[in-house]
């Protein structure tokens, strides 16, 4: 992402300096320059390619003493991505024409630009052209215009858990992965082929066509909190894709996870096949609500001290709340009650919560994170850490609304001065425009 975004400034800093000339002789050698840099890039793929093509065999059998070395699965996984890997320096790779051919194009229109051989209105039209051409060649393949229904049918297992009006989430249960975080294919001969990350049933992130909410998914940057909790009862979770084989901890009732989908039979008293059509569907019979009440809370103030009491057997979510630091104002406690979601929106979640007397705390298991906001009864209130990686809002006695708004600082921020910009852009343009018509000379008349 950072390199991709300082390619784009630079990008931009060379079409100003390449506008703002006003001779050829201005840019210097810059155009030279470039070509000199195409063609060395040119001169070392091609170089690289013969290297890759006429030494293929024995750069592969190094790779893979090296790779079989670390990895137990390398025979089965990277014999693949070497493959991959050598048909990509081939000369007529297209994905690695496209972009010379992209630079190329570039090089030459600054090159005809420079020398005054096109126009700007040409050579600006030209240069929108090429890169909406090089976008389109690289989006088509991830933005198709295919029906998502034909990518993501629906199925039975999927009809099943959407017609479930609770909110909840679930947990796709794959197999347990080897030392090095993959999980071993096997084939219908039961030999192993390609390894992926244990997915289950339903692979990371193809929940989100059917607005099912996962335990897991992947990210490319995973919050180190809930990272952390996962890793309390799942020795690897998976660094961006989340691994789960162990899906009988308490830590997972505690997460809203109401169903399990797996492809083999689980035998636990904890777990009640609901669903067997192809896909196993186990409902959790343990599972806590999204929103609950607990009339007690306990402070430790480190996040170690936290994990260890979640480890312990004695600990119980229901009777209390773990907090890393001292409520500002803490209910007296020992309040039973009750929650339901009113609303549930990506930045906006409300519930009703009923506290008998004494109070106590609303604990909510979504994740913990800066710029959520909460109310009570229209009444601001801070949000707590709870539990290591979910939030929780003290409550006094009674029935109250409580509302929890994502409103990021930075986000506030950035608006207002992305407005202030707008504004000041368009002053500029007026200003700029009234100039020009005080300076538009007057008609001059006929001579008599």
């Amino acid at each position: 992402f950072l390199v991709a975004f300082a390619l784009a400034v630079l990008a931009a800093y060379g079409l100003d300096a390449v506008l703002t000339a006003r001779h050829p002789s201005e840019l210097g050698a810059v155009p030279r320059r470039l070509g000199l840099i195409v063609a060395i890039g040119m001169v070392l793929f091609l170089t690289v390619t013969l290297i890759a093509n006429f030494a293929r065999r024995p750069m592969a059998t190094l790779a893979m003493a090296y790779l079989g070395a670390r990895f137990e699965e390398a025979p089965a996984y990277y014999s693949q991505r070497l493959d991959l890997l050598f048909k990509l320096f081939t000369p007529v790779h297209l994905g690695v024409l496209v972009p010379l051919l992209v630079a190329g194009a570039g090089l030459a229109l600054v090159r005809l630009f420079a020398v005054r051989r096109i126009a700007l209105s040409l050579f600006l039209s030209l240069i929108v052209g090429v890169t909406a051409a090089d976008l389109l060649y690289f989006g088509l393949k991830y933005n198709t215009f295919v029906k998502p229904e034909l990518i993501y049918p629906s199925t039975e297992a999927t009809t099943f858990l959407q017609q479930d009006p609770d909110l909840f989430r679930v947990a796709p249960v794959g197999e347990e992965p080897t030392d090095s975080g993959y999980l071993l294919y096997r084939d219908t001969a039961g030999q192993p082929s390609f390894p992926y990350r244990a997915l289950g049933p339903m692979p990371p992130d193809t929940n989100m066509p059917y607005r099912l909410q996962v335990v897991g998914g992947y990210d490319s940057i995973r919050l180190a909190s809930y990272q952390e909790y996962l890793q309390l009862f799942q020795p690897r979770p998976g660094l961006n894709a989340v691994i789960l084989t162990h899906y009988d901890s308490p830590l997972l009732d505690l997460a809203n996870m109401k169903y399990v989908l797996s492809d083999r039979e689980i035998r636990s008293p904890k777990f009640e096949l609901v669903f067997d059509r192809g896909t196993k569907i186990y409902r959790n019979r343990a599972v806590l609500p999204r929103a609950f009440i607990v009339p007690d809370a306990q402070v430790l103030a480190r996040g170690d001290l936290v994990q260890a009491a979640l480890r312990s057997p004695h600990f119980d979510p229901r009777t209390t709340v773990l907090l890393q630091e001292e409520p500002v104002k803490a209910p007296v406690g020992g309040g039973q009650g009750a929650a339901s979601v009113v609303s549930y929106q990506a930045e906006e979640v409300v519930i009703r919560a009923s506290v008998s007397s004494g109070g106590g705390w609303l604990v909510l298991s979504d994740a913990f994170y800066p710029g959520w906001e909460a109310t009570v009864d229209g009444t601001p209130v801070p949000i707590y850490r709870a539990d290591y990686a979910f939030r929780a809002v003290p409550l006094p006695g009674g029935t109250h609304l409580v509302r929890f708004t994502y409103r990021p600082l930075p986000y506030r921020l950035g608006r207002w001065i992305s407005l202030a910009t707008l504004l000041l852009i368009g002053l500029l343009l007026g200003r700029s425009g009234w100039s020009r018509h005080l300076r538009r000379p007057e008609p001059q008349g006929r001579p008599a």
